[in-house]
């Protein structure tokens, strides 16, 4: 499911994944998960473009359409 979703809001962004990376120790909600669990990070308000482009409702849309496909697709297999 990560793999999707990573893949899926990258395309829907058009811009490119950075991998998977496993949960953190401070990550307790995906530590503690009694379920599969994923965080999906779109983006950092620190960096100047990715704020600009975050500020926009059409890039926040096109995200949440990747995560759409990517629920939609897990639900397919």
């Amino acid at each position: 499911m990560a793999d999707s979703l990573v893949r899926h809001v990258a395309t829907s962004v058009s811009g490119r994944g950075n991998g998977l990376f496993l949960a953190e120790e401070t990550d307790i909600l995906l530590k503690e998960a009694k379920v599969p669990a994923a965080a999906v990070l779109v983006g950092y308000i620190s960096n100047q473009q990715e704020s600009i482009l975050l500020q926009r409702e059409d890039y926040r849309d096109r995200i949440a359409n990747g995560l759409y496909l990517a629920i939609l697709a897990a639900y397919e297999e």
